[in-house]
C-alpha cells in the first residue's frame, strides 16, 4: 500500500495505514550464541531424584561453570561488567577451581549464570556481548552477511569519570583565575532581578549586573575580575553561591567528554597551566587506549582498567568512590559494531504490515490521550499560578507541575485501563491461544483508536521491537515491546556505531521537518547516560531549539539554549504557549515539555493487564501477546538448592501452572527481565532468589524458542535477536515553534 509519506521519502518502507518504517533498522542481539547455555541444563536432571542424581547434577553444573570461566571471552565480558568479582575470586577460581565450600560455590555459580544468560539470551546493546548490527528492510530476501565477529569497537570515558577530574580542577585554588565563567544556563537577568528556577528572584545590585553583562563565551575568572574591578571578585563568589554563575570547566553529555574539556583547556592563557592539564588528559587517554588494545585478553584488560582507576584517582585527588553507584562499575565503556549485516524481505514485511499498523494506530491514540490529560493539568497549574503572580515562566510551571511531569497525572492509570479495555474488544481473553484476522482487527481498531488531535513532535514516531520467528511453515513475527513517542535509535550508541551517522540524521530531519523543542539535560538528571537516551543524540544541526531547566553543561555541539526563566507562559485560545522574547521564538508548552511527555508514555504500551495466566494472542502472523504467568511468592516452594538440589518442587509447581521450559522472568523491582531454563538448577537459583525478594514474579514464554531463532553465524550457531524499528506517523508534522518578536506576544 503506497502512502504520501512513502512517495516523498525513499528512506521509508510503506506499510498499511499510511505508516512508514525506516529502511534502516538496528539489529540487536545477544553477543554469544544461545547454545553456550546448554551445559547449564545437564541431562542428569532427568534422573530419578536422590543423592546420586543430586551429586551428578552439581558436578555437571560445576564443570559447566568452570568451562565457561575458562573461556577468555566470558571472563573479558565479566571484567567489563563486574571487575570486583574478577578481582575477588574469579581469577583465583580459574587457577584453582573447586576451592570454596558448596554454599559459597553455588552462590558464585549463580552469579556467573546471571551474567551468562545475559550474554547468550538477551538482546542487548553494550560491548561485544551486545554488539550493534544493522538491517535493511524491504529487500528481495531475508539473509545475513558477515561472520558475526566484531567489525569495529570504541572505548569511551563515562561522563561521570571525567566530571570527577574536572571537579578536582575546579576546586584547585591555583587554577581558579583560569577557570571559565558563565551564567547558569537556566537563569535570566530581567528588569533588575536575576530569575532562578525553583528559587526566588535575586536583586541584581552592582557590581552584579556589570559582571553578568561582561560575560563572554570564553571569559576566565581572572579576565572577568580584571574587566570589572577587584571589588567584583567577592561579588562573583556570591553569585556563584547563589547559583547564578558557574565557575569551572564544563563536561557536556557526550561520547567524548574529555575532548570537550581539552577544548576548554586550549584557551587557558598560561602555557604552563595549559601544559599541566593537557598532560593529565594525555595520560588518561593513553590509559584508555591500552584498555582498548586489551581486546579479549581478560588479564591484560583488568590491568589496563586498574591503571585507568589509578590515573583517575591521581587526577581527581582521590579514588572514585561515590561516583561508582549502580551501573557505574568502570569509568570506561565499550561499544562494538558486529561484522554482520542483514536484509529483511519485502514478503516478510507484507505479513507484518496490517497487524503492525493496528498497533501503531493504538500507540498514537495512547499518546494523544496522555497528552490531553497532561495539557489539561498544565492549564490548571498555570491558572493557579496566575492567581499569585503576574508572569509565569516555564521554570515556574515545571516546578508547580513537577510530579505530573516526572510520574504522570493521576488520570494516566485510567487512560491505560481504557486502552486495555479497547484492546480486549480486539483480543478477548479466553482459555486458549487466539488468532484474530487482520481485517477484523483493522475494522475494530478504526472505531476504537481514532486519530487524536495534534500531538507533540516526538509523538509522531514510535519504536516497535520485532522478533522474526522462523517456523517450519513460514516466517512469522513476535512483538517484543513497542516504545511509544520515542525513536529508540536516538541513543548515542546507535549514532556512534552507525556506518553512516548522516543517514540517521537525515531520516530524523525528514521525520521532523519543523524541528523540535528539547531540553538540555543536566548531568545529574535521573536516567541520563553517556551512551543511551536521554539525552538524544540524533538532533540535526540547526534543526532544533534547546532550553535549559537546570545547571546543565551545555549541548555538545555548542548550540545555544534558552533559559527556563526566559520562557514566558501565556494562554492563547485555550492553548498554553511559551514565548522566548530575548531569543525571539515561541512554541506550545506541550512541545517544550515534549521529552518529559515521551518519558511518561514510552513504556505504557501494555495491551493486557497482568493476569495469573494469559494465553498467546496474535493478529495474523504477528504475535502481540506471548503466554505469561504471574507467580505469587507466598504460594511458591522457594527452597534453596541445598534444600532442593534439583529445584524439583519449584519446577513441578511451575510446570503445573503450564509454564514452559524456557521463560523470561521479571519482578517489580527489576527494570529488565532475565532468562531462566526450568531444567537448569543454576538458572533456577536466580529465579528462586529473585522471587524470594519480591511479592510476585511475571514469567513470559521465550518466543521464538531456541529452535526457532533465525540469526546464525557461519558455524551455524544461533543467536537471539530483535529488530529495533522506527515507525513514522503519516499525519502532517505539527507546528513546533515559530518566530516571536520582542513585543511580549506570540
Amino acid at each position: 500500500m503506497a502512502s504520501d509519506i512513502q512517495e516523498r521519502r525513499a528512506d521509508l518502507v510503506a506499510i498499511a495505514g499510511g505508516w512508514g518504517l525506516w529502511r534502516l533498522a538496528a539489529l540487536r542481539s545477544a553477543g554469544l550464541p544461545f547454545g553456550l547455555l546448554d551445559p547449564l541444563a545437564p541431562a542428569q536432571v532427568s534422573l530419578p531424584p536422590g543423592a546420586a542424581r543430586d551429586e551428578a547434577v552439581n558436578s555437571a553444573t560445576a564443570a559447566a561453570i568452570d568451562s565457561l570461566l575458562a573461556d577468555p571471552v566470558v571472563r573479558t565480558a565479566m571484567t567489563w561488567q563486574n571487575p570486583r568479582a574478577v578481582d575477588n575470586w574469579i581469577g583465583r577460581h580459574v587457577a584453582s577451581p573447586g576451592r570454596t565450600g558448596p554454599v559459597r560455590h553455588r552462590k558464585r555459580e549463580a552469579l556467573v549464570a546471571r551474567y551468562i544468560q545475559r550474554y547468550c539470551a538477551k538482546n542487548d546493546t553494550i560491548g561485544f556481548f551486545g554488539p550493534v548490527a544493522w538491517a535493511r528492510l524491504g529487500e528481495s530476501e531475508t539473509r545475513t552477511s558477515g561472520d558475526a565477529a566484531i567489525r569495529s569497537s570504541r572505548v569511551c570515558f563515562e561522563v561521570w569519570a571525567v566530571e570527577a577530574v574536572v571537579r578536582s580542577w575546579n576546586r584547585d585554588s591555583a587554577l581558579r583565575a583560569y577557570l571559565p565563567v558563565r551564567l547558569d544556563p537556566a537563569c535570566t537577568l530581567s528588569d533588575g532581578a536575576i530569575l532562578r528556577p525553583r528559587r526566588p528572584p535575586l536583586a541584581c545590585v552592582e557590581p552584579m549586573g556589570r559582571i553578568i553583562r561582561a560575560l563572554t563565551p570564553e571569559v576566565s575568572l581572572g579576565d572577568l575580575v580584571r574587566r570589572c574591578g577587584p571589588e567584583s571578585e567577592q561579588a562573583v563568589a556570591e553569585l556563584e553561591r547563589q547559583g547564578v554563575l558557574k565557575v569551572g570547566f564544563r563536561v557536556p553529555l557526550d561520547s567524548a567528554p574529555e575532548q570537550h574539556v581539552r577544548g576548554q583547556v586550549a584557551i587557558v592563557a598560561d602555557p604552563d597551566v595549559r601544559r599541566r592539564l593537557d598532560e593529565v588528559l594525555d595520560g588518561l587517554e593513553r590509559a584508555r587506549d591500552e584498555v582498548a588494545a586489551a581486546g579479549h585478553d581478560p588479564e591484560r584488560l583488568r590491568a589496563a582498567l586498574a591503571e585507568v582507576d589509578h590515573r583517575l584517582a591521581e587526577a581527581a585527588d582521590g579514588p572514585l568512590g561515590q561516583e561508582r553507584v549502580a551501573g557505574r562499575r568502570t569509568p570506561l565503556y565499550l561499544d562494538c559494531r558486529r561484522n554482520l549485516d542483514a536484509t529483511i524481505a519485502s514478503s516478510s514485511l507484507d505479513t507484518l504490515s496490517g497487524p503492525l499498523s493496528v498497533l501503531l494506530d493504538s500507540a498514537r491514540w495512547l499518546a494523544g490521550q496522555v497528552g490531553e490529560v497532561v495539557e489539561q493539568e498544565l492549564r490548571r497549574c498555570y491558572r493557579e499560578l496566575r492567581t499569585r503572580r503576574a508572569d509565569v515562566t516555564i521554570a515556574d510551571l515545571q516546578f508547580a507541575a513537577g510530579e505530573l511531569l516526572s510520574t504522570g497525572a493521576k488520570e494516566i492509570p485510567d487512560v491505560l485501563a481504557d486502552f486495555q479495555l479497547r484492546w480486549a474488544e480486539i483480543l478477548p481473553s479466553g482459555d486458549t491461544d487466539l488468532i484474530v484476522s487482520e481485517d477484523h482487527a483493522r475494522e475494530l481498531a478504526d472505531r476504537l483508536f481514532p486519530a487524536p488531535g495534534q500531538l507533540w513532535a516526538a509523538a509522531r514516531v514510535h519504536s516497535p521491537d520485532l522478533l522474526l520467528w522462523r517456523t517450519a511453515e513460514r516466517d512469522r513475527w513476535v512483538l517484543g515491546e513497542l516504545h511509544v513517542a520515542l525513536n529508540t535509535l536516538e541513543s548515542r550508541v546507535f549514532r556512534t556505531q552507525a556506518d553512516d551517522p548522516g543517514e540517521l540524521l537525515r531520516s530524523v530531519a525528514a521525520d521532523h521537518p519543523g524541528g523540535r523543542v528539547v531540553p538540555v539535560y543536566p548531568n545529574d538528571s535521573p536516567a541520563v547516560s553517556s551512551r543511551t537516551y536521554p539525552p538524544l543524540a540524533l538532533d540535526p544541526p540547526g534543526h532544533y531549539r534547546y532550553w535549559s531547566y537546570g545547571s546543565d553543561d551545555g549541548h555538545p555541539s555548542g548550540a545555544p539554549s534558552t533559559p527556563a526563566t526566559g520562557l514566558l507562559v501565556m494562554e492563547r485560545d485555550g492553548e498554553l504557549v511559551a514565548v522566548a522574547e530575548a531569543d525571539r521564538w515561541a512554541a506550545p508548552v506541550l512541545e517544550v515539555f515534549g521529552e518529559f511527555l515521551s518519558a511518561l508514555v514510552v513504556n505504557l504500551f501494555k495491551i493486557r493487564a497482568p493476569g495469573l495466566h494469559s494465553f498467546r494472542a496474535a493478529i495474523g502472523d504477528l504475535t502481540v501477546c506471548r503466554r505469561s504467568w504471574r507467580v505469587q511468592a507466598a504460594q511458591a516452594p522457594l527452597r534453596t538448592r541445598t534444600a532442593d538440589p534439583g529445584h524439583d518442587r519449584m519446577r513441578a509447581y511451575l510446570s503445573g501452572l503450564g509454564v514452559p521450559r524456557h521463560v523470561f522472568a521479571r519482578t517489580p523491582d527489576q527494570a529488565k527481565p532475565f532468562y531462566a531454563d526450568l531444567r537448569s538448577p543454576v538458572l533456577m537459583d536466580n529465579l528462586v532468589r529473585a522471587l524470594r525478594n519480591a511479592d510476585h514474579m511475571d514469567l513470559v514464554e521465550m518466543l521464538p524458542g531456541p529452535g526457532e531463532l533465525w540469526l546464525t553465524d557461519p558455524a551455524g550457531r544461533a543467536y537471539t535477536s530483535e529488530l529495533r524499528v522506527v515507525a513514522v506517523d503519516p499525519t502532517p508534522a505539527p507546528v513546533v515553534s515559530w518566530p516571536a518578536p520582542r513585543t511580549g506576544s506570540a
